[in-house]
């Protein structure tokens, strides 16, 4: 896949309102499944110029969330810095930037946004070749799909009460090798390795390839903690440009051992957000709390969202 347009995200994202119809957090049912989460990074993570931008996710049955096929809900997460000389944003880090490195997101660190256990992960995919239009690693190029594992490095957490918290698309390396501790020399997964789901109207989750249990010999759980360094953005398995994919969900498993999930609304817990408008620097002032509650997703309004301490 090519480098993403300025901001890193899809392209069905680009969109920006001046004045954006969504201004509050809307009203959710009692009865959605959702699942309060921080933020899983801190405000000391990017410049102060710089804010973590999201218009949601791209794909059917997104949003309204969750969808009607169990998916749904996930974040595709960006960074925007505001330029006082140009009064715009820009997703890279420097004026004129074009490599990968200079994504305003790329290598920004992330923290457990919950205590638990790590049940499925990689860590050592390559990242996407910089500044090319084929920026298919070698090792990926070569599989039978041409592909590697979507979810490139990735940590799948299970949080005490059973959800399951995924973390996509980071740095080759970053995640510290106690959180996932496979073999280095352990072939790269293919995309088609992905595991069905057998259950109809539900996702597949973690690929047998990266369940701890699964791997010869099989490796117990490393237990994590909310706050907890595991790893940094990065642009591994099909991320299209730097940025981190974040989802949570249920899951159950089908009569083959496969993990079926229902992704879940994210309400975010001890973090607030302001809308990104164009040509409008970021207002200190005009940040609004989220105290449990989703964001308000149109598939079109860029939002600007942080940690609150």
């Amino acid at each position: 896949m090519s480098r993403l347009a300025s901001l890193g995200l899809v392209s069905l994202l680009a969109g920006c309102a001046d004045d954006p119809p969504g201004s509050t957090p809307p009203d959710i049912d009692d009865d959605t499944p959702s699942f309060a989460l921080r933020p899983p990074w801190r405000s000391s993570s990017l410049p102060a110029d710089t804010h973590v931008s999201t218009a949601g996710h791209g794909g059917d049955g997104y949003f309204p969330c969750p969808g009607s096929h169990g998916g749904g809900c996930g974040y595709d997460l960006g960074a925007s810095r505001w330029d006082p000389a140009a009064r715009a944003y820009s997703g890279d880090k420097t004026n004129g930037g074009s490599s990968q490195a200079d994504h305003a997101i790329w290598g920004m660190d992330l923290h457990a946004p919950v205590d638990g256990e790590v049940v499925a992960c990689w860590r050592n995919m390559p990242d996407d070749l910089p500044d090319r239009e084929d920026d298919t690693p070698p090792g990926c190029a070569a599989l039978a799909s041409g592909e590697c594992m979507a979810t490139g490095n990735h940590l799948w957490i299970r949080s005490a009460d059973g959800h399951l918290i995924l973390l996509a698309h980071l740095m080759q390396n970053s995640i510290p090798e106690r959180l996932c501790p496979i073999a280095e020399d352990l072939p790269i997964p293919d995309s088609n390795a992905d595991a069905p789901c057998a259950i109809a109207g539900k996702q597949s989750g973690p690929t047998d390839a990266s369940r701890l249990e699964r791997l010869e010999p099989a490796i117990a759980y490393p237990r994590i903690t909310q706050g907890e360094f595991v790893g940094r953005v990065g642009e591994s398995g099909q991320a299209g440009g730097p940025h981190l994919h974040l989802s949570v969900g249920t899951y159950e498993m089908d009569a083959d051992d496969h993990y079926c999930r229902s992704n879940v609304l994210i309400r975010w817990i001890d973090a607030e957000y302001q809308v990104r408008s164009d040509g409008r620097a970021p207002d200190a002032g005009t940040w609004t709390p989220l105290d449990a509650e989703p964001l308000p997703i149109d598939l079109k309004t860029f939002f600007l969202i942080q940690p609150d301490n």
